[in-house]
This record gives structure tokens, sequence and C-alpha cells, in this order.
């Protein structure tokens, strides 16, 4: 690949070398890249992929079940009673790290 392509990988975790990823992200062999699926889901905290700023990490939520809608909407709505109530949010959102 060249140096100024983006990859984007929206298929299974095992299929990215994660450790070849984060070498070709910091040396430059990549520009950047853009991952929703890992081989271990969560991503564990000590993975070096967390500190590649030309890394943009996805929440792997690409399902659509049944019940998607009645469910996100639920989640949104215990985010909004907590924001009105001066609580923290069920799903926090992290400026600083970026998601």
């Amino acid at each position: 690949m060249k140096s100024s392509t983006y990859f984007v990988s929206l298929g299974r975790g095992a299929v990215i070398d994660e450790e070849a990823l984060y070498e070709a992200l910091q040396g430059g062999k990549l520009a950047g890249a853009a991952c929703d699926v890992f081989t271990t889901e969560p991503l564990p905290v000590e993975s070096p992929l967390w500190t590649c700023e030309n890394l943009l990490l996805t929440a792997h939520n690409a399902d659509l079940t049944e019940d998607y809608f009645e469910l996100a909407f639920a989640k949104w709505r215990q985010n909004l009673d907590a924001c009105l109530e001066g609580q923290p949010w069920v799903t926090p959102v992290d400026v600083v790290l970026g998601y």
C-alpha cells in the first residue's frame, strides 16, 4: 500500500495483524486507519494501538437486530435523564481520549 493510504477495517478482528498495523501507522507506512473490530474486544487498555494518533477507533456495533432501535432509544433516554439530573452518563464521552 502507498504511504498515503488510509486503511479501513470493518470485517473480523482476527484478520488484522495488529502489531503490523501499529508498526505501519507509527512508521509512516500508512497515512491512517479506521477500525471497529479487533482480535480482543474491547481493545485491551495496554494495546499500543491506543497511542496511534492516526488511528480512528469506533465502537463495534454494526449489528442491526429486531430490537436495535428500541435498545438504542432506551440508552439515549437514560443519558438524557442523567444529563437533566446532573448525573454521569451511562455511556460517557471522553473528549480528551476522543471517544
